[in-house]
């Protein structure tokens, strides 16, 4: 974790750091594992104050922070089509 900028700025090994924007927010991280691949998993953020000397107000956002798994185009194709033959039935 490093302090930065008045915000929390966590990470897990060999990832970038994320900023924490409130206590509790969920930053989603996907990392690569030797023998297993792809494992997707989640960051809590602390308080600011329990590690930072210097915190600049909590905000709330809805910016999704972190690693979000991307939907191939091909895949939502995939799902429109189900969604409209089930529709259409």
């Amino acid at each position: 974790t490093e302090c930065r900028d008045g915000r929390l700025h966590v990470k897990i090994q060999n990832s970038k750091f994320y900023p924490c924007y409130f206590p509790g927010q969920f930053i989603h991280v996907e990392k690569r594992v030797f023998r297993v691949g792809k494992v997707y998993t989640k960051i809590i953020c602390p308080p600011c104050e329990e590690v930072c000397s210097h915190c600049a107000p909590a905000q709330r956002t809805d910016e999704k922070i972190g690693d979000y798994p991307k939907v191939s185009v091909q895949a939502a194709v995939l799902l429109s089509v189900i969604i409209m033959i089930v529709f259409f039935q």
